[in-house]
């Protein structure tokens, strides 16, 4: 905008009505403007300077962060037991002994689910192996 030659410097400030511009009374809808225009003086706004008017805009330091959002219940873990045996086939799976509670730590595949047995091993289980600790299902396979 600054470089600009081809943006008008004067403007007429009031409306054109009547046939007139009401600033300045010309009856010329496309004559040129009767207040000249300052794009970059009008929008400067000035500072206090004096120390009186310090006081009066002190800055306020930001407000506090917010900690982070904690569940207001934590998470259970989710304890499974073992209705079967299983034998790891692979490094990254884990054992499993009928009848033994481990703690489901991820569920990002519907057949395999990452746990941890009482030992803090951890490894993938196969998801049908399992059954949730709290449910009575364990009863029908025993």
């Amino acid at each position: 905008i600054k470089s600009n030659n081809n943006i008008m410097v004067k403007y007429h400030p009031k409306f054109w009505t009547d046939g007139i511009y009401q600033c300045c009374r010309q009856t010329e809808k496309l004559a040129p403007g009767c207040e000249k225009y300052n794009l970059f003086e009008n929008g400067v706004k000035a500072v206090p300077s004096s120390r009186t008017d310090k006081h009066k805009f002190q800055r306020r330091p930001p407000p506090p962060v917010p900690p982070e959002e904690e569940e207001e219940e934590e998470e259970e873990e989710e304890v499974v037991v073992a209705m079967y045996d299983f034998e790891p086939t692979e490094l990254h799976d884990l054992r499993l002994e009928r009848g033994q509670e481990y703690i489901v730590i991820e569920k990002n595949d519907i057949h395999w689910w990452k746990a941890k047995d009482k030992y803090g091993s951890q490894g993938y289980i196969p998801s049908n192996y399992v059954t949730g600790k709290k449910s009575n299902s364990l009863e029908q396979y025993e």
